[in-house]
């Protein structure tokens, strides 16, 4: 049966809206640039001493928004956080996912 017009069934739409992925690489309002997203995972690098995990960090300055991230890593940095690599690539990839990345 084909449709005419702009009208579509609820499952076509909720299927539409599940399909297209919102692009949450904001830094103040803007899209992330390639240097920001390069200079936010050498800090991640940094404070987290974790060189292995560059891509990681560039995935999540792309696709996080920044309070998620800064939250993350805040929480990953407390004293009490025995290995904070662990603790921040863990977190990151449940907020990834809970994104649909």
């Amino acid at each position: 049966m084909k449709r005419t017009g702009k009208t579509k069934r609820i499952n076509e739409i909720e299927i539409d809206r599940l399909l297209k992925k919102p692009s949450f690489s904001m830094i103040g309002g803007k899209l992330c640039s390639d240097a920001e997203a390069e200079s936010g995972a050498e800090r991640y690098i940094r404070l987290l001493n974790a060189p292995e995990c560059r891509l990681f960090f560039l995935k999540v300055m792309y696709h996080l928004p920044y309070d998620t991230r800064e939250q993350i890593l805040e929480a990953a940095t407390k004293p009490w956080v025995k290995i904070p690599k662990k603790y921040f690539t863990y977190s990151a990839k449940r907020e990834l996912a809970r994104f649909g990345f």
